[in-house]
């Protein structure tokens, strides 16, 4: 009889190193927080937060705010602005917004 060997999948965690030096950790979101993240963007029409740019700002700091603390609870939202460059929002953005099925050909 063959021994069936069990296959494990785990919860990725990102360490960041904030520009203060500290670091932190960030997990990827459930669907059910992938989703509310949609509330963050108003109407669902991205291109005008764009065009209003600050309002662009917000929605990124809140949105990043709304990531972090699933795993740091006490980050409060006023840290976010002065904490993370944006080379780090992007890499922080792509590690929770992977697409599962981007490398499946759907």
């Amino acid at each position: 009889m063959e021994d069936k060997k069990s296959r494990v999948i785990q919860s990725e965690r990102l360490t960041v190193e904030l520009i203060s030096g500290a670091s932190i950790q960030i997990r990827p979101l459930t669907l059910k927080e992938r989703e509310h993240c949609f509330t963050f963007v108003p109407q669902g029409d991205i291109e005008k937060a764009v065009d209003v740019g600050t309002q662009y700002l917000q929605i990124q700091g809140d949105l990043l705010h709304y990531i972090v603390t699933r795993v740091n609870p006490e980050f409060k939202r006023e840290d976010i602005d002065s904490h993370f460059d944006t080379g780090m929002v992007q890499g922080i953005f792509e590690f929770v917004f992977n697409d599962p099925f981007e490398g499946m050909g759907a």
